[in-house]
């Protein structure tokens, strides 16, 4: 695992709030995507990320919470739409890794990383959000 520390800059992005299980997150996704055309925002150039909320570990899958989200600049309002919401993620710094492959492997990489990396790299958790950033 090649994994290490990143300092990153302030992200502000629209989200779609997801309940159940992680792997149909995609579901979302597809909402978020349909907000923006209908809305006319045009997410070129933006980072995709799915943000995740709960302790796989600890929560049943059918009660676990993430959201799908598209950053956004500043000048960019949020639509007048029930669904979609707005979340700052902070500067600071974060620990990361790349997964590649399928989807399928997504799970062995979190607990690869937060179960075998993390607890030996000298970090130490705090308060926040755990993230995907998708990348082609």
């Amino acid at each position: 695992m090649e994994a290490r520390a990143v300092t990153l800059e302030p992200m502000r992005v629209l989200r779609v709030e997801h309940r159940g299980p992680y792997n149909q997150i995609g579901k979302a996704f597809s909402l978020l995507g349909t907000i923006l055309q209908k809305n006319g925002i045009d997410p070129a150039g933006a980072k995709w990320l799915g943000i995740f909320l709960s302790d796989p570990e600890t929560i049943p899958q059918e009660e676990l919470r993430s959201e799908a989200c598209v950053t956004v600049s500043a000048d960019v309002d949020p639509p007048s739409d029930d669904r979609i919401g707005l979340r700052e993620i902070p500067a600071g710094l974060y620990a990361t890794t790349r997964h590649t492959g399928s989807y399928a492997g997504l799970g062995r990489s979190w607990g690869e990383f937060c179960g075998e990396w993390i607890p030996t790299s000298g970090f130490r958790v705090r308060q926040g959000v755990c993230f995907e950033i998708y990348v082609k």
